[in-house]
């Protein structure tokens, strides 16, 4: 068959194609930060996107900071926390910011281990975040 200009034209590329670097940036768009924690000893991130640092407040407590300031205090922030027990028989845990702590450069949260007979705070193997804007 013969290809002339109009069947070129018709059939060409209709979006330009983009540079691996600006695929990874509009996937994280969405996510303004992420991590994985390691909680126990001197705590450190595993993995993370837009985290500078990690303060160690204590036992189960973190300041998790961010490398670029969020734009407003109003974001999501979701997170679970590994089980402590081994057996997963009666206890779990979970994590909760502190209050008032949204703030554009951090948030401080603690993870909470928690069973029929009441809670303690402690340093969990991983805790996962995310947050959103």
């Amino acid at each position: 068959g013969i290809v002339d200009t109009d069947m070129l034209a018709a059939n060409a590329v209709a979006t330009a194609k983009i540079a691996d670097t600006a695929v990874t940036d509009a996937k994280q768009a969405n996510r303004v930060a992420w991590g994985n924690i390691s909680g126990t000893g001197t705590p450190d991130f595993r993995a993370d996107y837009n985290c500078s640092s990690l303060d160690d407040e204590g036992t189960g407590d973190y300041t998790i900071n961010f490398t670029n300031a969020i734009t407003d205090n109003d974001y999501s922030f979701i997170a679970t926390a590994e089980n402590w027990e081994g057996n997963n028989d009666d206890s779990y845990c979970g994590v909760s910011p502190y209050k008032g702590s949204f703030a554009t450069g951090s948030i401080r949260i603690r993870v909470i281990r928690w069973r029929w007979d009441g809670y303690t705070f402690k340093d969990a193997t991983n805790v996962c975040f995310a947050v959103f804007r």
